[in-house]
């Protein structure tokens, strides 16, 4: 009867164990759900007001950056950073600090509707910054 359920009680068959997702892989998922409600809303927008919000590329970068700066943490806290304490505090730091400037520059140049290229232009050091430590962190993660 249980064969008609779909199901197969065999003792003798080997159960996969459960493999859970690490808490970086978590913290990037969550930055994943933040961009898709992001996505979401700006799409919903430009289809109540007929045209796309302009510079607004710094904002998009925050959720990036808070992701790093909690993987820093968390890649401390699990002991795999390489430059110690004071990589992780001063990678946080950066991404925090990075995070205000760009909310506040994006809040700004989106209040005052400007259609000029400000918004990317001064979001290009952000995602150089953003790049670089990402590139570090996943090479200290193979190493």
């Amino acid at each position: 009867m249980s064969e008609q359920n779909g199901q197969n009680n065999a003792p003798n068959e080997p159960q996969e164990p459960v493999v859970y997702a690490t808490p970086v892989k978590r913290v990037w998922a969550w930055v994943g759900v933040v961009y898709m409600i992001v996505i979401v809303l700006l799409v919903t927008y430009s289809m109540a007001k007929g045209h796309f919000l302009q510079g607004i590329g710094s904002l998009l970068l925050c959720p990036a950056l808070g992701g790093l700066g909690a993987t820093a943490i968390l890649r401390h806290r699990e002991g795999r950073c390489r430059g110690g304490l004071i990589a992780c505090v001063g990678v946080t730091a950066l991404c925090a600090v990075l995070i205000v400037i760009e909310i506040v520059a994006g809040i700004l140049i989106a209040v005052n509707g400007s259609n000029h290229g400000l918004g990317t232009l001064h979001a290009i050091p952000a995602v150089l910054i953003l790049c670089l430590t990402m590139t570090a962190t996943m090479r200290s993660a193979r190493g």
